[in-house]
């Protein structure tokens, strides 16, 4: 704004009159015509709009010119720096509006597809850029934050080119300005889709005398690329009877279709686009052909001879004749379209054919009957087959007379040993009455003339107790005729198998609280004899003294083993036991088996966890499922009575993990997070129980699973003030404070670093702030300092103030109030800043020459004491006091705080004689306080606040200490001596 004050010069002549008067004016520089400076007062004000992307930086003289003859003068360089003010929006680099990018519609994702870049002309935040994406719906791409990146993250189908997508540039500055450029995305479409089929007919029917190149049906296919990637062209296969047509999809004939060749085709139909390379699908066509009736109904043979026998019996069947007709469900009609004589008779079977059966009797005389017979379909079509009936003579067969059908044999039988003798009997003469005999037997024999069978093999009744054998007599005739009967060999049983048990070794697992008399086992043997050879006995070893038998007993009869006493799984875990099994034969053979018997445990122990509580740990920002540890618990019962499940039981925290079983490890399970954990969280410490279970019983252990720290957590470090005030009499500083630098992480070990100065240095493993040098003179300067905890390293400035102060300083120490103010926000740097700068304005002070000696907190507010320098030179307190109390507006307004000048208490009840000037002042004492804020350490001394008796200003010292106060008397000034005297 024009007219602003920027600054005030002044300067001093020390002549008088004329000579003694100064004009101030300025003199050429960069940007002198920004300013205009009052001559009298020399304050510095603004003459034109400022821009700082113009100027920064003011560099002009200020010249104080006399109004003597010659006029004299002295010039003084300013440099007045401008401050940034957010008046410039970010500015795209390119000149056009519109961003044109073209991508491949497979373009690998994610891709960089952009670099956006926009400029602002502001300096620090106001001028740091932010890119962002200015869209109220999803868009497939992102925006670096910092860089203008554009990242492509989704795919983007071609269809939907182009794409409009708003970018925003926006400085930092709050409020922001910004700007927005649009960026179009084209999609360069690739050959990514195939044909798909649709509305295409899966199965077709049609007559099989369908005109060859008549359309029979029509496939479609769509491809969702543009351009010749969406381009189709169709082929058929499968069968030269059909085409199609390559691009509308149209299926023809191309031959002469016959059902009775091919009654259904299986067609595939591919669909290729144009693309490079092509992508093709297809599709499944199945077509069925109808039939048309043009087929006469054929036999397999056109003729049939069959020989009978004159005597074959009346209904006797001939021949079965089946026609087959090459057309579809066509219904034949069979009939006898002639025959020689009526003898034959036809049943007609429908879909099985006609069936000829034996009507009449035959003759030897007859010969050669034939027969014709026709096959006639629903269309009139026919076929016709001859049968020729061959008429022969027959042979009487031989017939066995009475004879055994069933003989026994002992097994023991040897080799050779006559079996039985069948005889037979034939009515014919000469060589048809010729009998030979036979026996299909391995085991046994036969003599071919008598008819004596005899043993062959040795006989084992266990393998086969009986044989039935077929004994064939044949005569001599050609062909011979025979006749067939069967005899049954029964094989009875020696004594020759012990019992056997079903199995060596029998085993069994009984709990060992079963009651006595139990029975738990039955064993069995099997004797493969028969009759008393084949009854079995059971014993138990009763030859064994072992003590083990007298806990169990063995029924004979029927082989069930009982519990005889009580039994303990821990005396006998395991028992064995010997068994026979014995046969009544005689003599009687005897087997023998073993018997394993286990006693199971009893559940009657809980589960026993390995610690009686546990203590896990998890790190922080462990994802979610991570183990955070493992318990344990065993059973000492055994087999199901030791399998233990686990759950978690109850506790505060008990939803936010899960257990999962160790298949590995039996009896452990592991500790999974449900949650993510923060150690700088509120709660860094979770409690709950885990219940292991055993059949119904249980026990329960208390977890208790701490967070712990990871350094994930930049440390915190300010720009911060260190204020160190130091007393005359003081030999040595050793406390100052420490670098106010914070970590949230517990764990982190914090390093401090400090640039390389002759004043102030850090420990480096502490962050204590140490004294290089005892310095008697104020200095005001500042440093880089650092803190890093490993990964992370955080810099600020650190601001030195050093006070140097004596006796006579404190007894020109200011004080001052400052209502409703705390501590903490008096020694807030930018508050201490502006209050020390508005002090500097009471006169032509400098700020680095307003000294803050401490402050207290007193009521409601903060008590300040100052002390102000002027080219070396302490300023009287009660000019500084008095300027404050003149200018205790302007003083609040620049500070921005309510200001208060303390009143001399201690001098309100007159303490000092002889018309002395009381006034306040302050005295050391021999302590300091140091306070210490985030971004501020202070280290003042104490003071008490005192006062001292003096002369006013003019009068003698001594006099006005001395002279007694005597009635009518006053004191007289002096003109030119700083005296005192006293007149009547």
């Amino acid at each position: 704004m024009i007219g602003t004050t920027v600054l005030s010069v002044f300067a001093r002549d020390l002549d008088a009159g004329e000579n003694g008067e100064i004009v101030y004016s300025l003199g050429e520089g960069e940007g002198h015509h920004y300013l205009a400076i009052n001559p009298k007062s020399g304050v510095i004000q603004t003459a034109a709009p400022l821009d700082r992307e113009t100027l920064s930086l003011i560099r002009l003289d200020v010249i104080a010119t006399d109004r003597g003859e010659p006029p004299k003068q002295s010039s003084a360089l300013v440099e007045i720096g401008i401050t940034d003010v957010n008046d410039n929006a970010p500015i795209f680099e390119k000149v056009k509006e519109l961003y044109n990018i073209s991508v491949m519609e497979n373009t690998t994702l994610p891709a960089v597809i952009a670099q956006i870049k926009a400029t602002d002309k502001d300096s620090g935040v106001n001028g740091k850029v932010h890119y962002s994406i200015a869209a109220t719906s999803s868009v497939p791409l992102t925006i670096d934050y910092t860089t203008g990146e554009v990242v492509l993250r989704e795919r983007v189908d071609a269809k939907s080119s182009p794409l409009a997508v708003l970018v925003r540039a926006k400085d930092g500055a709050q409020p922001a300005l910004s700007s927005t450029i649009t960026l179009m995305l084209y999609v360069i479409d690739i050959n990514d889709h195939a044909p798909t089929f649709i509305a295409s007919q899966k199965k077709i029917f049609l007559e099989e005398n369908v005109a060859v190149g008549d359309e029979v049906g029509r496939v479609y296919a769509i491809d969702e690329d543009s351009g010749d990637n969406g381009v189709i062209r169709y082929t058929l296969n499968g069968s030269f009877d059909f085409s199609i047509d390559a691009e509308s999809g149209i299926i023809r004939t191309a031959t002469s279709l016959d059902r009775e060749r091919t009654a259904q085709y299986e067609l595939q139909v591919t669909a290729t686009d144009q693309g490079d390379p092509p992508l093709s699908s297809s599709t499944d066509i199945t077509i069925v052909v109808k039939d048309v009736n043009d087929n006469a109904p054929e036999f397999p043979e056109t003729e049939y001879n069959i020989s009978l026998s004159e005597e074959t019996p009346r209904g006797s069947q001939v021949i079965v004749l089946k026609a087959e007709d090459k057309d579809a469900e066509q219904k034949i009609v069979y009939r006898i379209e002639h025959m020689d004589r009526d003898v034959v008779a036809l049943i007609d079977l429908g879909e099985q054919g006609a069936l000829l059966t034996l009507s009449g009797q035959l003759h030897s005389s007859d010969h050669l009957i034939k027969l014709e017979i026709s096959a006639t379909d629903q269309g009139g079509l026919q076929g016709r087959c001859r049968v020729n009936l061959v008429v022969e003579d027959v042979n009487s067969a031989p017939v066995f007379k009475d004879q055994p059908f069933a003989v026994r044999v002992p097994e023991d039988s040897p080799i050779g040993f006559h079996i039985v003798t069948l005889e037979a009997e034939d009515k014919d003469q000469g060589s048809n009455a010729h009998l030979t005999y036979s026996i299909d037997s391995k085991e046994f024999g036969i003599d071919n003339a008598t008819g004596l069978i005899i043993l062959k093999e040795p006989l084992d009744r266990e393998q086969q107790s009986s044989y039935l054998v077929t004994v064939v007599v044949s005569d001599g005739a050609v062909p011979p005729l025979n006749t067939t009967t069967q005899l049954e060999i029964i094989v009875d049983d020696v004594n020759d198998n012990a019992p056997k048990f079903s199995t060596q070794n029998y085993t069994a697992s009984i709990p060992e609280d079963i009651p006595v008399g139990t029975s738990f086992m039955q064993v069995s043997a099997i004797d493969l004899d028969i009759g008393n050879n084949g009854i079995v006995d059971y014993f138990l070893n009763d030859s064994d003294s072992s003590a083990v038998y007298d806990l169990f007993s063995l029924d004979r009869t029927s082989g069930t083993l009982r519990v005889n006493s009580k039994l303990d799984r821990e005396q006998y875990p395991i028992i064995e036991l010997r068994i026979f099994a014995r046969d009544r034969g005689r003599p009687p053979l005897t087997s023998s088996s073993m018997i394993t018997v286990a006693l199971t445990d009893v559940n009657d122990n809980a589960p026993k966890f390995d610690q009686a509580s546990y203590d896990l740990y998890i790190a922080e920002n462990s994802p979610v499922g991570s183990t955070v540890g493992t318990i344990m618990a065993t059973d000492p019962d055994e087999g199901e009575n030791a399998k233990i499940q686990f759950r978690i039981f109850g506790g505060a925290d008990a939803k936010l993990f899960d257990l999962e079983v160790d298949e590995n490890q039996p009896g452990v399970v592991r500790i999974l997070t449900r949650a993510e954990f923060d150690y700088e969280a509120k709660n860094n410490k979770f409690f709950l129980e885990v219940q292991a279970t055993s059949g119904q019983l249980s026990s329960t252990v208390v977890l208790r699973i701490h967070v712990s720290d990871v350094n994930d957590n930049r440390p915190i470090l300010s720009d911060f003030i260190v204020l160190i005030n130091r007393f005359e009499s003081e030999t040595s500083i050793t406390q100052i404070g420490m670098v106010p630098a914070f970590d949230p992480d517990q764990n982190a070990t914090l390093e401090y670093y400090m640039e390389e100065n002759q004043l102030l240095a850090v420990e480096k493993f502490t962050g204590k702030l140490v004294l290089k040098s005892q310095w008697k003179r104020n200095i005001d300067t500042q440093f880089k300092t650092c803190v890093s905890d490993g990964p992370n390293r955080v810099c600020a400035t650190c601001r030195f103030i050093h006070v140097y102060l004596t006796h006579d300083s404190l007894r020109e120490a200011a004080t001052v109030f400052l209502p409703k103010m705390s501590l903490d926000d008096f020694w807030d740097p930018p508050v201490f800043n502006r209050f020390r700068q508005s002090l500097a304005t009471l006169d032509t002070w400098e700020e680095r020459n307003v000294f803050i000696v401490g402050a207290q907190h007193v009521g409601e507010g903060v008590e300040v004491n100052l002390v102000v320098t002027d080219r070396g030179r302490l300023v009287k307190s009660w000019k500084v006091e008095d300027l404050l109390r003149s200018e205790v507006k302007k003083i609040e307004r620049l500070s921005l705080m309510k200001v208060e000048v303390v009143r001399d208490e201690s001098c309100a009840k007159e303490p000092c004689p002889y018309y002395q000037k009381c006034r306040q002042t302050l005295k050391h004492v021999d302590a300091v306080d140091v306070y210490q804020t985030d971004s501020f350490i202070a280290r003042t001394v104490k003071t008490l606040k005192t006062f001292v008796c003096e002369c006013p200003p003019g009068f003698a010292s001594k006099l006005s200490f001395s002279v007694p106060w005597i009635a009518h008397k006053r004191f007289r000034r002096k003109r030119k001596q700083s005296a005192m005297a006293v007149e009547e």
